[in-house]
C-alpha cells in the first residue's frame, strides 16, 4: 500500500479531517465553522519517515489511551501516572471544571460509542415518556376512583340519615302505640 493510496492511514486521516471541516461529520463537541476558522489544512508525515517527535507523541498518546481504558490497577505504569499528573490544566484547580475544560487532554468517545449513547438516550427518553403516560393514566384512574368513593360516602351518609329517620319513626310508632294502649286501657 503506497503513501498516496486511498487506503493509506495518512490519506484516511486527511479525508476524515476534510469531512469534519466541511460538514461537521463525526464531531459532537464543536461545529465545522470553528474548525474552519482555526485550521485551514492538515499536514501528515508518513510513519516511514520515523520522525522521533512523532514517535514520542504516538507513544504518549498510546499510554494515555491505555490509562483511560485500563481497568486493572496493576497494569497502570509509572509512566502513565506521570503523564496524567503533569498534563497541562491551565493552572486551574480540579474544582473549576468549567475553566479546566479548556485545557489539557480530552478523551472523546468514538463515533460508534456516541451512536450507542444516542440510541440509549432515545430508548431512555421513550421509556420516560411511557412512564409519564402511564402515570397520567393511573392518576385519571385514581381520580375516578376518588370520585366514586365520594359518591359512595354521600350515599352511605344518605342511607344513615334515612336509617336514623326510619329508626326515629319506629321509635315514634312505638311510643304512639304505648300511648294508645294506655289510652284504650
Amino acid at each position: 500500500m503506497g503513501e498516496n493510496s486511498e487506503k493509506s492511514p495518512d490519506i484516511k486521516l486527511i479525508n476524515v479531517y476534510h469531512k469534519i471541516q466541511a460538514n461537521n461529520k463525526g464531531i459532537v463537541y464543536t461545529d465545522s465553522r470553528a474548525i474552519q476558522n482555526r485550521n485551514r489544512t492538515i499536514v501528515t508525515h508518513s510513519k516511514s519517515k520515523n520522525i522521533a517527535g512523532l514517535q514520542f507523541a504516538d507513544f504518549v498518546a498510546y499510554n494515555i489511551i491505555k490509562l483511560e481504558g485500563c481497568k486493572v490497577e496493576k497494569q497502570i505504569t509509572d509512566f502513565m501516572k506521570q503523564i496524567h499528573r503533569i498534563s497541562y490544566d491551565g493552572g486551574r484547580p480540579i474544582s473549576e471544571k468549567d475553566q479546566r475544560s479548556f485545557w489539557g487532554m480530552r478523551v472523546l468517545p468514538s463515533y460508534l460509542r456516541m451512536e450507542n449513547l444516542i440510541s440509549e438516550n432515545k430508548t431512555l427518553k421513550n421509556a420516560y415518556n411511557n412512564i409519564k403516560k402511564e402515570r397520567n393514566k393511573q392518576r385519571k384512574i385514581i381520580l375516578k376512583k376518588d370520585e366514586r368513593i365520594l359518591q359512595l360516602e354521600k350515599q352511605i351518609q344518605m342511607l344513615k340519615e334515612k336509617n336514623e329517620y326510619s329508626s326515629n319513626r319506629e321509635d315514634l310508632k312505638c311510643i304512639l302505640s304505648i300511648h294508645l294502649k294506655r289510652y284504650i286501657d
